[in-house]
């Protein structure tokens, strides 16, 4: 009888990726360039970041992309 292989171990959860804003870039083109369904999450995760309004993104800021 052989030994039952062990299970291949569990990657680590993968860190959050970020994202720098780019002159130009809306919150939903970042979105779509980085394949998440919609703005909302990206907004959601970076709030404190961003400030009330969704739309005043500025260059440089480092977003989590979650």
């Amino acid at each position: 009888m052989h030994p039952s292989p062990e299970p291949a171990p569990t990657p680590p959860p993968q860190a959050d990726r970020t994202y720098t804003v780019q002159p130009g870039d809306t919150l939903s083109g970042i979105a779509a360039q980085l394949g998440l369904p919609g703005w909302q999450r990206l907004y959601e995760a970076n709030a404190a970041t961003i400030g009330p309004d969704p739309n005043l993104i500025h260059p440089g800021q480092v977003l989590v992309v979650p």
